[in-house]
């Protein structure tokens, strides 16, 4: 389940040689430094973008094959911040489109200091940068979306797994790449921006931290949709589970974040959090299920006695058909909760109904009953692509 922000592309053609400068800095050195920053800048503009990226993918090309040219430039942000952003120079007039604020579809910063100016360079470059890498890696994640309802079933498998396996992987080293920008800047966002931190009240959306820090979580359980369903190719179920909560977690707190500035913030952000809480929660709950499954038909009873795991299958099959139903009642038109669909529909539910066919019979000795909240909150909470290890062959 994937979100894809709009990518927020530079509207402006602002020239930063052309800027009045103090005569102290008017030297050839600085000038001619300017001067290749808006070379570097328009080359940046041009490529990210939505068309320019759909035109570079329709040629079997990739942003990956162009990073050095954007980076060059990304590494021009913070010095320019200091030769124009703390310095006597005319401000910027950087204009951009925007990407979750509600009620703004463009922003200048015609009317910001000039750290200010800056400082939305610098965050919405390192935006553009992870959204356009995520856009790029689409033709690798087509194949999975088309492919993946064929996996479900075990017991036959599917001949085109292992090409599966190698688009996910495609897909994950490029979002890597894409969302290496942002958790950079998140670990000195307080130090590199600290003005910008100072008048969270007055800033648009896109240049508030609680949003950028929620979309960094955003963007890094977009990354763990893929690697969940390499997981499960694999089996590799207890993982899943721990990832599947990692990223439930995130949700929550991205999801808390953003309900702070709710009036300030897209609808349809909103929709996917909630829709995407109820499938990271689903899933690790099928999960569970699958665990407590296998553990009962090795008759392997050295955590858990056969009579809790069947107490616990009962009562997460029964649990698993509520979340359905408030998932159903979202009746989101979009493909991220379609894609959610087909997995209650067609690999949560039977596989919950058939379990609950079979222990719902049995009857259990009484035991300290655990209902299922608390079965999903003592799952580990530490397990994430970027940030495990170990991780299940990552590269």
């Amino acid at each position: 389940m994937i979100y894809f922000f709009q990518i927020p592309e530079i509207q402006d053609d602002t020239k930063l040689q052309e800027l009045p400068l103090p005569a102290a800095q008017l030297d050839l050195q600085t000038l001619q430094y300017l001067k290749q920053v808006d070379q570097l800048r328009l080359q940046y503009k041009t490529c990210m973008n939505y068309n320019k990226i759909i035109e570079i993918m329709n040629l079997n090309d990739g942003l990956s094959n162009y990073v050095k040219i954007y980076d060059d430039y990304l590494k021009t942000n913070v010095e320019i911040l200091a030769i124009i952003g703390f310095k006597e120079a005319q401000k910027p007039k950087f204009r951009y489109k925007t990407f979750i604020s509600k009620d703004i579809q463009e922003y200048s910063t015609e009317e910001n200091s000039n750290p200010e100016a800056c400082a939305a360079e610098i965050m919405i470059t390192r935006y553009s940068y992870a959204f356009s890498f995520q856009l790029d890696a689409f033709h690798h994640i087509q194949f999975v979306l088309k492919y993946i309802n064929q996996t479900f079933n075990e017991e036959k498998p599917f001949k085109e797994i292992e090409k599966i396996i190698t688009e996910i992987n495609k897909s994950l080293n490029i979002f890597h790449t894409g969302v290496q920008p942002i958790r950079r800047l998140n670990n000195v966002i307080n130090d590199v921006l600290y003005f910008l931190v100072q008048k969270q009240n007055t800033l648009i959306p896109e240049f508030k931290q609680t949003v950028f820090y929620s979309v960094k979580l955003i963007i890094e359980t977009n990354a763990n949709s893929l690697y969940i369903e390499k997981l499960r190719i694999m089996r590799e179920y207890k993982l899943l589970c721990q990832v599947c909560k990692t990223s439930f977690s995130k949700l929550s707190i991205s999801y808390e974040r953003l309900m702070e500035i709710q009036n300030e913030i897209q609808s349809g952000v909103f929709d996917f959090l909630k829709a995407g809480m109820l499938f990271y929660k689903a899933y690790a709950f099928w999960a569970i299920l699958k665990q407590n499954h296998i553990l009962i038909e090795q008759e392997n009873y050295s955590q858990k006695s056969f009579n809790l795991l069947s107490f616990e299958i009962c009562e997460i099959t029964k649990y698993l058909t509520y979340l359905y139903q408030q998932y159903l009642n979202m009746k989101i038109d979009s493909d991220y909760y379609d894609y959610g669909m087909q997995f209650f529909v067609n690999m949560f539910l039977p596989f919950s109904s058939k379990l609950h066919k079979t222990h719902d019979i049995i009857r259990h000795v009484e035991i300290e009953k655990p209902n299922p909240e608390y079965i999903f909150n003592i799952v580990e909470n530490s397990i994430d692509y970027f940030e495990s290890i170990p991780q299940v062959n990552k590269n």
